[in-house]
């Protein structure tokens, strides 16, 4: 077997997760004629906020756009350039060279140092009911779970880029908690708005919150 590595056509490097394997310069006929291809995605901007990540260069995904002989993976596999010393400093050049490494990189996990005390102290604090699920208005209920957890959101504008990783972060837990029924969506009439919004109120009590425990 042999493995041979192919250039993308640039124009389409900014849309590579749309266009896929065909974003390959020149002719079909190399990828038609392969058993399997991979090409490689570059992280966004969005994906860096998401993540967490200071910056969004150095950080790119393997996507398999065509596997003959196995069943295609449903998730592609995220690589990151770390920068490795040589050890080869010496006299005047005492901190020697250094080389960009491809390494192995997790998607990190959002619940990470979160332990089951937070929910129930979120579910406290929503009681009154006025937690917004607009994360435009300033009465978002993102705000209540980023005061428990101690990370900052940020405001509606201006916000650095640790505030718009940590509002990230907050939506994807809103996202969990919904979805296990912690937390629950309710329409109520807005007088400013003169419509029904959703607000997130308390779903199924956490047992610190039952046993009033929940500080």
């Amino acid at each position: 077997a042999i493995e041979l590595v192919h250039h993308a056509n640039k124009g389409a490097l900014a849309a590579s997760a749309e266009i896929g394997i065909a974003q390959a310069r020149g002719a079909s006929a190399l990828v038609d004629g392969v058993r399997s291809a991979r090409f490689l995605v570059p992280m966004s901007e969005a994906e860096a906020d998401k993540a967490g990540l200071g910056t969004h260069r150095g950080h790119f995904r393997v996507e398999v756009g065509k596997a003959n002989l196995a069943p295609k993976p449903e998730r592609a596999t995220w690589r990151g350039i770390t920068s490795v010393a040589l050890g080869n400093g010496a006299g005047l050049y005492p901190d020697g060279d250094q080389v960009g490494v491809v390494t192995a990189w997790q998607w990190p996990d959002v619940f990470e140092g979160i332990d089951d005390d937070a929910i129930a102290q979120v579910q406290r604090l929503l009681a009154n009911g006025s937690a917004r699920e607009n994360e435009q208005s300033a009465e978002w209920v993102g705000h209540v779970v980023g005061d428990v957890l101690g990370i900052d959101p940020g405001q509606r504008k201006g916000r650095s880029r640790e505030q718009s990783a940590a509002r990230s972060r907050i939506k994807a837990i809103l996202s969990a908690w919904i979805a296990n029924g912690a937390l629950q969506r309710e329409l109520r009439y807005s007088k400013r708005d003169g419509r029904d919004v959703p607000y997130i109120i308390a779903g199924e009590l956490h047992p610190a919150v039952e046993a009033g425990r929940a500080p």
